[in-house]
């Protein structure tokens, strides 16, 4: 009777094991910033955090950047405050493309298309590089009193990228 007990509580704790394939996105850890405003699926306990400069018509915008290393992966995720309302929201994501082209540019990078995307209805824009044997994926939101920018670096020889776009796509306001 003994050996029967415990082999019934061994079948019932394997059916109901969580494994990694079990996970569901909800499962996924999820980091929070209140502070920030957003969600976005990694881990609660970033690396580092540094400065973010974003730059604007009127001069710089400033906030926090969280950065993680995954892998063959390092995400930014950040944001900054800006107090001015823009007229042309258009030439705002020029100079960003812009500021992205200067940088790719000087590490020898070459440009992908530039996107234009939405996140919750606030506009925004993806921008691409290849450099040095790495692929660089930038999204930048205008919200109206952020500007949010998540950012990825693939580091891996096939450049998968769908790891990088699924947590890119996690993002939530």
């Amino acid at each position: 009777m003994k050996r029967f007990a415990i082999l019934v509580l061994l079948s019932v704790l394997l059916v109901n094991l969580v494994t990694p394939a079990s996970h569901s996105a909800s499962d996924a850890p999820r980091f929070v910033s209140l502070e920030g405003g957003f969600s976005i699926s990694l881990p609660e306990r970033y690396k580092q955090q540094t400065r973010l400069v974003v730059p604007i018509p009127a001069g710089e915008a400033y906030g926090i950047l969280y950065e993680w290393r995954i892998k063959d992966q390092v995400f930014s995720i950040g944001y900054a405050e800006r107090y001015q309302r823009f007229s042309d929201t258009e030439a705002f994501f020029h100079g960003v493309a812009e500021h992205f082209r200067r940088l790719a540019f000087s590490a020898n990078g070459n440009l992908g298309v530039v996107k234009k995307i939405t996140l919750d209805k606030h506009p925004g824009i993806e921008l691409r590089a290849d450099v040095n044997k790495a692929s660089f994926i930038q999204r930048t939101y205008l919200a109206p009193r952020r500007i949010y920018q998540t950012m990825v670096v693939v580091k891996n020889s096939r450049r998968d990228e769908s790891t990088a776009i699924s947590v890119l796509n996690s993002f939530k306001l």
